[in-house]
């Protein structure tokens, strides 16, 4: 159970992350995963910054993030906020919280979804999975999904490739 009240956590400010993650694994009754030692925690504050956690201060809200990579919060269905990415106003509108997926309007422009669509099309093949409890994470194609994926770079669409991770880093 994760609500917990303001406070509970407050003598955790200016502790480690190792000593955070320890408090919180006792406090939330959490299971120890073996995964975490392979993917570790980053704090991030509401915007998405990375902070370390000896600048946390108490009554600021510290987002704990495994694997390191920050994520919007999904919070609910149907859900918007605005964030500024690099001097720009976005509209971000949950469309799943679980499993996660958001929209974030405005940020591709109609002809640069349709030159990455174009370049992934033929590119498209089924999905790689990695099987639970495989500790070597070697994907292989799922004989039973049905989803298709593949990867775009600078090389496979050009410049508009090129901006859009530009923009999105």
């Amino acid at each position: 159970n994760a609500t917990r009240s303001t406070g509970q956590f407050e003598h955790l400010a200016g502790t480690s992350e190792a000593g955070l993650r320890e408090s919180l694994e006792v406090a939330l009754n959490m299971p120890r995963v073996p995964r975490w030692r392979k993917f570790p925690w980053k704090i991030f504050d509401v915007t998405g910054h990375e902070i370390e956690l000896r600048h946390l201060k108490v009554g600021e809200i510290g987002l704990v993030f495994e694997g390191g990579e920050f994520q919007w919060p999904a919070i609910c269905k149907g859900c918007q906020r605005q964030v500024d990415i690099k001097g720009r106003t976005y509209t971000l509108r949950t469309v799943s919280p679980d499993p996660v997926a958001i929209v974030i309007e405005g940020f591709l422009s109609d002809a640069e979804a349709n030159t990455l669509r174009a370049a992934a099309y033929s590119k498209m093949a089924p999905a790689f999975v990695a099987p639970r409890g495989d500790e070597r994470f070697q994907a292989r194609a799922s004989t039973t999904r049905t989803g298709t994926q593949t990867f775009l770079s600078e090389k496979t669409c050009g410049n508009v490739c090129r901006d859009v991770l530009l923009r999105a880093r």
